[in-house]
């Protein structure tokens, strides 16, 4: 086994799966809180009796109510294995050999390669609630 060939294929996975998990939506009830958190500044720098007070302080009001009712729920909650078992193991064993291909200069890294960014592409469908089977 190359060594050197397996190292970078780990190093495509590592990088690729905390690409993945950056482009995944932030949790909820955080968003919820640094949105609360922008808009008690601003109501902090307003007096009562300046136009736009009521507007922030009712938003402020709106605000802690979605965010101390939000369902906790993980945001990498995942709700389809399947999909998370072919993503993983199309990207790993495709990369792999797409680089083996690319060491040995061989076309069938071209496919390899493609089937490697399919499996990148799977991934993400197990982390959504709905997702079309059809």
């Amino acid at each position: 086994m190359d060594w050197d060939i397996l190292l970078k294929a780990i190093a495509i996975l590592v990088t690729l799966s905390l690409g993945i998990a950056k482009l995944q939506p932030q949790h909820p009830e955080k968003r919820l809180k640094e949105a609360l958190k922008d808009d008690l500044e601003i109501l902090s720098k307003l007096k009562p009796e300046d136009y736009g007070y009521d507007i922030v302080k009712r938003r402020v009001d709106i605000g802690i109510r979605d965010t101390y009712t939000v369902v906790h729920k993980r945001w990498y909650h995942v709700y389809h294995w399947d999909d998370l078992a072919i993503g993983l193991s199309f990207a790993g064993i495709f990369t792999y050999w797409t680089l083996i291909h690319i060491e040995n200069s061989n076309l069938w890294g071209l496919l390899t390669g493609f089937l490697a960014v399919v499996g990148y592409a799977i991934i993400p469908d197990a982390f959504k609630e709905e997702v079309s089977k059809d």
